[in-house]
């Protein structure tokens, strides 16, 4: 039972990386495919071979760096494509909450920037629906329960596709 529950967390951050940092990775993913790209085999050629499974061919190894990439890039791909959909599919509620997350992806622990995504939150869903921002405050834990939502969606997705 450990073993399943293990597995499921694992799953969660996976999509939790890819959700929360999905512009950080379409970002990389861009830099990579340039880099393989615009990659010589002078640049890809590393220290001199020492050993006999080392691989001495420029062009060899570019080529091996090229298919390391594309097998990571088709990876990133898909998973990009992914969170499009999920997102594509969710109602305007929960992109709001995506867009937050995203805003604060890099703050560490939830007690300073939680009481700011409340805020920001019900400031959004407010202009959104023309409310008081009083009637469309959510709690931390109500956001916490939104984005785990959002992770389960997102995981149901990525297993069906092969990608966890």
């Amino acid at each position: 039972m450990a073993h399943l529950v293990d597995r499921y967390f694992k799953q969660n951050r996976v999509a939790e990386k890819y959700m929360k940092h999905y512009e950080d990775q379409l970002e990389l993913l861009t830099e990579r495919i340039k880099d393989v790209e615009e990659a010589g085999p002078s640049s890809l050629r590393g220290d001199q071979c020492r050993n006999a499974s080392a691989i001495s061919d420029p062009t060899v190894r570019k080529t091996m760096a090229i298919l390391d990439a594309e097998e990571d890039t088709e990876k990133v791909r898909r998973w990009l494509a992914l969170i499009r959909e999920v997102e594509a599919g969710l109602p305007e509620m929960y992109l709001i909450v995506i867009r937050i997350w995203r805003k604060h992806r890099w703050k560490r622990g939830s007690q300073g920037w939680m009481r700011q995504a409340e805020t920001e939150f019900a400031a959004e869903m407010a202009k959104l629906h023309a409310k008081d921002e009083a009637d469309t405050y959510r709690s931390k834990q109500t956001l916490e329960g939104y984005w785990d939502f959002i992770i389960q969606i997102t995981v149901r997705a990525a297993v069906a596709r092969g990608l966890l």
